[in-house]
Formats: structure tokens, C-alpha cells, sequence
């Protein structure tokens, strides 16, 4: 994998999630697109799912909210795994590079809104763990999960692990703390995340092409790299996508 996967960077897909944060409301599956709407809808580009992934998802929407099951993290073949194989895969293509560069800025979009749009709310307590782990690594004081909702404008009833006195205890200590503020693409989450993610995430980056707020010049540049990658997620979908060894017993958010 290409190191700008593995620390904080920038790109335009970034640019375009920064700039709207405070424009007026653009609905809520269209928070990091700027706007557009002249572009026609016909002049852009979508991404073709195949049949096998709508099951998928369908699959994974029972597993997760119906039977309280949570992908495991780390999964068996992370995202970074999947799409450094993706890249072997491309080794003869004269747009080798390029692939690559564009390949880091979905990274650092999909570590953008992970949060946001591609978890279901059972995976609140785990993700905020994962994101614990890896505050540790830069010698940050953990998250509690109200100043996590807070900081991510999350509003879905998570609840802590921890006890009301150590929320508290640790909301004094981090608000002393000249770290409490960080730059969140500091945080890589292609390593932590695996193959439905991704299809989540490419789920969710379709519904930006379709929307009439879609700066064509910033999505639709990766639309047919996309397109490759889910061919590619398409054909080796039976070795990512295994229930039994992909699934475990959640803790309900």
C-alpha cells in the first residue's frame, strides 16, 4: 500500500467535504457535496453494483440490525488488504500512478465519513474503541462517547461503557489537555475496516452522484476507478464476504 494511506494528507474530495460544513442544509445523505446543481445529471458518471452486492448489503442490514452481529475489526482482509491487491491487479496499466493517487483520496474521504455515513448505529461502542486504540498511539487522553457524538455531530443514543464518574473525570483531564483538538484525518481507518465497508461507502458515494448538489469535476473523477474497483470486489466477493468468519456478537449502542 501507498504511504499516504497510512497518515494525515489532503485532496480534493477533502476540500470539497471541508468547505460545506457550514453552507445551508443539503440534506441528509448530501452533507459533504458542494454545490453544483447546474451540472445535469446526465453528464455524470454512476457506479454500477452488481445483483451480488445488493444481497449483500441486504445480508448484512439483517445481521447487524436484526441480529445484533458487528463486523469484526480487523477483519480477515482489510480495505487497505483488498485494495493493494486491487492495485496488483493493475500493474500493466500506464495509469498506474495515477490510480494510486486516486485511490488515497477515497481513502481520505471514506476515513472523512466513516462516522457519518457508513456505520449502523450497534457499531457506535466499537468504532469509538477502535478510535480509542488508535488516539493512544499519538498519546491522547481516550474519548468519552458524549464528547465522541459531540465532535462527530452524532445524535443516535449511544451510551457509554464507561460509568457517568469516569465520563465526567475524563472530560475535566481532556479539557485541559492542549491535544483535546486534533485533525481527524490523523486517524487511518482503512486498516481497522474491511470489505462491507467498502460497499457501504461506494453505496453511499453513488447517492452523491445523483444528487443535484454534485460538483462533477470533484466526484465524478473517481467514478470509473470505482466501477474497476467493484468489478474487482465482484469477483472475489466469496473470499471477502463470509458471514461466519466475518461476524460476531455485538454490544448494543
Amino acid at each position: 500500500p501507498s504511504n499516504a494511506r497510512q497518515g494525515p494528507s489532503t485532496s480534493s474530495l477533502e476540500g470539497a467535504a471541508e468547505t460545506t460544513k457550514d453552507e445551508a442544509d443539503t440534506g441528509d445523505d448530501l452533507l459533504f457535496a458542494p454545490y453544483l446543481a447546474q451540472v445535469p445529471k446526465e453528464k455524470r458518471n454512476n457506479l454500477i453494483f452488481p445483483v451480488e452486492f445488493d444481497r449483500v448489503l441486504n445480508v448484512d442490514y439483517d445481521l447487524v440490525n436484526c441480529q445484533l452481529k458487528l463486523p469484526k475489526t480487523p477483519p480477515r482482509y482489510t480495505i487497505d488488504d483488498i485494495l493493494s491487491k486491487f492495485v496488483e491487479s493493475q500493474s500493466q496499466n500506464p495509469d498506474l500512478e495515477d490510480i494510486k493517487d486516486n485511490i488515497d483520496d477515497l481513502v481520505i474521504f471514506f476515513n472523512k465519513v466513516i462516522n457519518l455515513r457508513v456505520l449502523y448505529q450497534l457499531e457506535f461502542v466499537q468504532h469509538l474503541a477502535c478510535l480509542n486504540k488508535k488516539r493512544r498511539l499519538f498519546g491522547l487522553f481516550d474519548l468519552a462517547a458524549d464528547d465522541f457524538l459531540d465532535q462527530e455531530e452524532f445524535n443516535c443514543g449511544l451510551e457509554s461503557p464507561m460509568s457517568e464518574e469516569a465520563k465526567e473525570e475524563e472530560k475535566v483531564e481532556q479539557a485541559g489537555s492542549k491535544n483535546f483538538k486534533i485533525d481527524e484525518d490523523d486517524f487511518n481507518f482503512v486498516d481497522t475496516y474491511g470489505f462491507i465497508h467498502l460497499v457501504r461507502f461506494f453505496y453511499f458515494y453513488n447517492s452523491l452522484l445523483k444528487s443535484d448538489t454534485v460538483a462533477n469535476g470533484i466526484y465524478t473523477k473517481y467514478a470509473e476507478l470505482i466501477n474497476e474497483i467493484i468489478k474487482f470486489l465482484n469477483v472475489n466477493v466469496s473470499k471477502y464476504f463470509k458471514i461466519e468468519e466475518n461476524y460476531e456478537i455485538g454490544t448494543p449502542a
